[in-house]
């Protein structure tokens, strides 16, 4: 299957028909925001899975000590 047709001239670039959009200015935050946030984020939720861990290795040591007796 082809997609190319001979007719098409190759020489001259495609150009868009006129049109009167305008995006509405960008409110939102920066980029260098957005990354802070996500830093931060990211460094409170490995603080708290590393908390977790622990948490589940004391119980996971409580139980064995309880099935020893």
């Amino acid at each position: 299957m082809t997609f190319l047709r001979s007719d098409y001239s190759t020489s001259s670039p495609l150009q868009l028909p006129p049109f009167d959009y305008q995006p509405r200015p960008y409110n939102g935050p920066y980029a260098d925001e957005v990354c802070r946030y996500s830093q931060r984020d990211t460094t409170g939720l490995s603080s708290e899975n590393t908390e977790l861990k622990l948490r589940l290795q004391v119980m996971e040591q409580q139980a064995k000590l309880r099935d020893s007796m």
